[in-house]
């Protein structure tokens, strides 16, 4: 997994900065029925929405890409595991939990059912939790991320 993971971080880090930190999402389909190893997505700050201080977050990018990838092999639905990475400028990995939004969208989808979910820490640690328990903690409050724009502009 390691080899899937760098390499996706590295096509992040060519893609240019974004605001000092870089967040990148990856689908690793379990018996995979499509030609790709993973799916990968990336933040993005392009102005998407008719709010111009949203933008896309790295899970849902690779959600859309998963769609387009299960439309182009005619797959209904695919069975995968996500890693969520966030490196910071130093090169230290940083906290990458999903936002409850985010989380939300992702348990509603059509296209993937998750199985396990890989994010880090504020301290840079490797969580691996089911998801369907992150979501369980999500709508609990217990561990309820809110991303930063969202707080800042009360989105």
């Amino acid at each position: 997994m390691d080899s899937d993971s760098d390499s996706v971080i590295s096509k992040r880090e060519s893609c240019g900065d974004n605001h000092g930190f870089m967040v990148s999402a990856m689908f690793v389909p379990i018996r995979n029925p499509m030609k790709k190893s993973y799916i990968s997505g990336f933040n993005s700050s392009k102005k998407m929405y008719k709010n111009p201080k949203r933008s896309t977050h790295a899970e849902i990018q690779a959600l859309n890409n998963l769609r387009y990838q299960c439309s182009k092999y005619r797959v209904r639905k695919v069975r995968a595991d996500l890693y969520i990475f966030r490196k910071t400028r130093d090169g230290n990995m940083a906290s990458s939990a999903p936002c409850y939004p985010c989380t939300m969208q992702l348990a509603a989808s059509k296209v993937v059912s998750i199985r396990k979910l890989y994010y880090y820490t504020e301290k840079g640690e490797e969580l691996k939790i089911g998801f369907s328990d992150y979501c369980n903690e999500c709508s609990k409050n217990e561990h309820r991320h809110i991303s930063r724009g969202r707080r800042t502009y009360n989105l």
